[in-house]
């Protein structure tokens, strides 16, 4: 049997090689170093922890810094939680980053802190007891992964149901217009009765089709009667005599107006001399009215002239009274017996 010695040398040799191998899974897994970083404590006021943890990772725009070291609810008269940060020294983080939750569907979710774009170099840095935010503000309210997803996707849906819509509004004018068309289709294939054609309704199909039929068995019937068929052909002969008649008719009234005709243009062709006379008759009597209208001649003095009008009527009143005075001399002579011989 071995000694006692032995066995509690294997013993603590076997424990010893079971820190050592604890030792450098530490060191290969980087757990070791955190015993050896040098870290600053800042604090955040949360509205939610939203799932996070007191072992959560800390990130910086996705980049581990640290990770929370205390998460505690916060007693009334406040609300939220608060959450201890433990950040490596040798990353100074401006004071005024973003808190926002990085969730992930398999695995812890973690806090990342996003620096707002436009943040210039000489930004205050985050340091031991910085409290975020500052007393009498509003805590932070944490956004997640399917928030920022929710709000992408709201976009795309609006539009899809946008979409969705505007498709069943055109489905619902398309079964109204296939619904019209068949209650006109009804309509049309069903026959109109006595009374509705009699009230002015205009005919269907159907009507127009038993109208068809019916016409189609009476030219049949027609066809069918010899008697029928006889008496046409009798009325067709009458009535190609009739016109044979009537051309003929036709002919002789063609032949007489073409005679007539010659006629008139012959007694046309005479009377054209004594036209072209009646012309010149009275281009002349034109030609005399002009010069009478200028006073042209003895019409055209008269017209024109008031003086030898006037002198014209004066000569004639003395020969008037001339010629009475001779009568009345003579009546005289042959009262007293004197013979006057003219």
């Amino acid at each position: 049997m071995k000694s006692p010695l032995a066995r509690d040398f294997l013993v603590g040799l076997t424990a010893l090689l079971g820190a050592a191998g604890l030792i450098v899974i530490l060191f290969v897994t980087g757990e070791a170093r955190r015993v050896f970083e040098r870290n600053y404590f800042v604090t955040l006021r949360l509205e939610s922890a939203a799932g996070l943890t007191s072992n959560s990772r800390v990130l910086l725009n996705g980049v581990r810094v640290g990770q929370i070291a205390e998460l505690r609810p916060m007693l009334p008269p406040a609300t939220g939680a608060r959450a201890v940060l433990r950040i490596r020294t040798d990353y100074q983080i401006p004071s005024n980053v973003m808190p926002k939750l990085n969730s992930a569907l398999i695995g812890d979710a973690a806090l990342d802190l996003v620096i707002p774009p436009g943040t210039t170099p000489d930004q205050p840095k985050l340091a031991t007891g910085a409290v975020l935010p500052a007393e009498g503000e509003a805590p932070f309210r944490l956004s997640g992964l399917f928030d920022g997803l929710a709000e992408q996707v709201q976009g795309p849906l609006s539009d899809l149901t946008g979409e969705v819509k505007r498709v069943s509004s055109n489905f619902d004018t398309l079964t109204k217009t296939y619904t019209e068309l068949g209650e006109r289709a009804t309509d049309l294939l069903r026959p109109v009765s006595p009374d509705e054609a009699a009230a002015g309704k205009a005919p269907t199909l159907a009507t127009l089709i038993a109208s068809a039929n019916t016409a189609i068995t009476n030219a049949n019937r027609w066809l069918g009667d010899d008697s029928l068929l006889t008496s046409v052909r009798d009325s067709a002969e009458k009535i190609n005599a009739f016109v044979e008649r009537a051309d003929g008719a036709v002919k002789t009234l063609e032949t007489k107006a073409s005679a007539g005709l010659d006629a008139i243009t012959a007694a046309s062709n005479q009377a054209a001399p004594t036209l072209r006379k009646i012309q010149d008759a009275a281009e002349q009597l034109q030609a005399l009215t002009i010069s009478i209208n200028q006073g042209q001649g003895t019409l055209g003095q008269l017209a024109t002239n008031p003086d030898l009008y006037n002198s014209l009527r004066d000569a004639a009143k003395r020969l008037d009274r001339t010629l009475t005075e001779l009568q009345l001399l003579i009546e005289k002579s042959k009262a007293e017996g004197i013979p006057i011989r003219l």
